[in-house]
Parts: structure tokens; sequence; C-alpha cells
């Protein structure tokens, strides 16, 4: 039941809402979304073009996703003060991170900040994904009983922000030097 009615003191029934509302919209704009994808028709891709909006478009959900994930995570430390929450924020802040870059790397995007290719957006690909993977890993074995500090915390940000630097510069620059190479 996601209302449930209460009395008040005069006597005045008073509905409370059994779920927050933001986790309402959410699950409510899920739900469409799911039935938006199952009831629209088999898109036919003929090249890349016609491929290049719906990759997007699901690329830009995954992202969503991930940062929900982030935020969720990070700014319940005032509550819980898990190493495991902390860890899986960290981790999806990097491949949401990397998932963007690999959307703006993507064939037929615009060439932004070097020549898009298939390579350099697997590139940031991959490494999304491995770092999501090893964080669920590592959170499912740590201990329940490590609890982080402040200090700890804004450390693993600022190894994950750095992590993610040198993922998108070593990602930029294979780029440039494997097309000298290859000319």
């Amino acid at each position: 039941m996601i209302w449930s009615s209460a009395s008040s003191t005069d006597n005045k029934p008073t509905r409370h809402l059994f779920l927050p509302l933001p986790l309402l919209i959410q699950m409510g704009l899920a739900v469409g979304l799911f039935l938006l994808v199952m009831l629209l028709p088999v898109f036919v891709i003929e090249d890349l073009h016609s491929y290049l909006p719906l990759h997007n478009l699901l690329e830009a959900l995954s992202i969503a996703a991930a940062l929900m994930i982030f935020t969720v995570g990070w700014f319940s430390f005032g509550h819980i003060r898990s190493a495991h929450l902390q860890l899986l924020a960290c981790a999806f802040f990097a491949a949401a991170t990397l998932d963007f870059a690999q959307t703006l790397s993507y064939p037929g995007m615009p060439d932004v900040i070097a020549t898009n290719d298939l390579m350099q957006a697997m590139s940031f690909w991959l490494p999304a994904r491995f770092i999501t993977a090893l964080a669920l890993l590592t959170a499912a074995e740590l201990p329940a009983q490590i609890i982080l500090t402040h200090r700890q915390r804004a450390s693993l940000l600022i190894i994950t922000m750095l992590s993610i630097s040198i993922l998108l510069l070593m990602g930029f620059y294979f780029q440039k030097l494997r097309h000298k190479v290859l000319r």
C-alpha cells in the first residue's frame, strides 16, 4: 500500500506517504521507460547514423543511473558510514564519467577532443565495466564492520578522480599515438 491513512487529534483523516515522493517519481519513470522500450517497434538499424541516437539515449540512461547511485551513496554518509556504500558510490561515479567519455568518442559523434573511432570508445567503455565489476566484488567481500572516517572518504574520492583522469588521458593519448603509428 503506497498511501496510509491515519487520524489526527481532531478526527480528520490525513494521508501519509508510505513511500517517499522522489522514490515514487523514480519508480514511475522507470516503469514508463520500460513500457516505452517494450512497446516501441523494433528499430531497423541500417547504418551507423541511425544507430547513434539510440546508443546515445541508452548511454544517457546508464550515466543517469550511475550518477544516482553515486549521489545516494555519497550523501548517505551522514547516516551510514559503511565502506561498502562509499566504494560503490565512487566506482559508479567513475563508471558514469568514463561512459560519458565513451559516448563523446563514439564514431559518428563530432570530434571534440580527438578523432572518434570505435577503438577509442572501447578504451573508455571497458575500464568502466571493469571498475564496476571490481567494486561490486570488493563490496561483497568487505567485512561489514569497516567504517570510514571523513578523511578516508575524501581520500577515496580523490583516488577515484585521479584514476579517472589517468584513464581519460591514456584513452586520448594512446588514441593519438595509435593514429601516428598506423599512418
